[in-house]
């Protein structure tokens, strides 16, 4: 018997899918990103489906195919300027296409349905309403491990970090903010979010919410858009001659980092700063520390 694929059916419902994967992608991959690029990527995605109508291609251009517009899905969707975290994003994009479709490969066969491979691409009898319901309780199944399974442990994410600036320096302790990739949108740097009190010991100037304030006793500081910890603001910033942070045994020096300043209190005596995943990226500045 054959099947019979409605193209509309197929963008539409492979866009969903695609959003779906890329969701389940941000919780492991550390990339901070919008629902535009999602939804783009998306689209990508979606209009790729239609490759499944195209001749069949020979094996190692279909793989070839499928690799390029993965990685293009995930550019569009992370657009990370690091290549680890780029090439992290799309084996992840990957490994998840083979969960999801593995599982609602299983459930078709199940059903005894049908199910047309070609080019690298699957396309399933089930209903539209079904494909999505499944892969949203997957998607749901994920987040719940991700929190419960793969969530770092609080005594591990909390590193030592020295901040120097104008030959003042201050030693505070820093959780790693797993969930969000702190940089600084318009240097592409590093980027720590310091409480104002330990913000205003490393500066040398009073520091609060009023820029020109800080400016006025000369201090460079400028608005920085940052999201930590599921927060999104704008707050002052000004750029650090350096940061290490020390792991175990050994230690990350940062080049001139960017210094978020918040007023909210942070962790307490626990940990006074945030840092992201990008501080550990570059293992050039790392040494035995001392």
């Amino acid at each position: 018997m054959q099947q019979v694929i409605y193209v509309d059916v197929l963008i539409v419902l492979n866009t969903v899918v695609t959003f779906i994967l890329l969701l389940s992608v941000r919780q492991f991959s550390g990339c901070e990103t919008g629902p535009a690029r999602l939804i783009v990527a998306s689209v990508v995605g979606g209009v790729y489906s239609l490759i499944i109508l195209a001749p069949p291609m020979n094996l190692i251009l279909t793989l070839l195919t499928k690799a390029a517009v993965g990685a293009s899905i995930t550019y569009i969707a992370f657009r990370t300027r690091k290549l680890r975290q780029m090439l992290r994003s799309l084996f992840l994009f990957l490994g998840m296409s083979l969960l999801y479709g593995g599982v609602l490969y299983a459930v078709t066969l199940t059903g005894s349905g049908f199910v047309t491979y070609q080019n690298g691409f699957g396309y399933m009898e089930l209903s539209l309403p079904g494909i999505v319901a499944l892969c949203v309780a997957l998607y749901l199944v994920i987040l719940l491990l991700r929190k419960k399974v793969f969530r770092p442990k609080t005594d591990e994410a909390v590193y030592t970090v020295e901040l120097f600036f104008r030959e003042r320096c201050v030693r505070i302790p820093a959780l790693l903010d797993t969930g969000n990739n702190l940089q600084d949108v318009y240097g592409g740097r590093e980027v720590i979010l310091l409480s104002a009190s330990e913000a205003e010991a490393l500066a040398g100037v009073p520091v609060t919410d009023d820029v020109e304030a800080m400016q006025a006793a000369g201090l460079s500081v400028r608005l920085l858009p940052v999201s930590a910890l599921s927060a999104a603001r704008l707050l002052p910033a000004f750029t650090a001659d350096s940061a290490v942070v020390y792991d175990d045994a050994r230690r990350t020096v940062v080049e001139a980092p960017c210094v978020a300043v918040t007023t909210d209190d942070l962790g307490g005596a626990r940990y006074r700063a945030l840092i992201g995943s990008a501080f550990f990226e570059r293992r050039e500045g790392l040494c035995l520390k001392k």
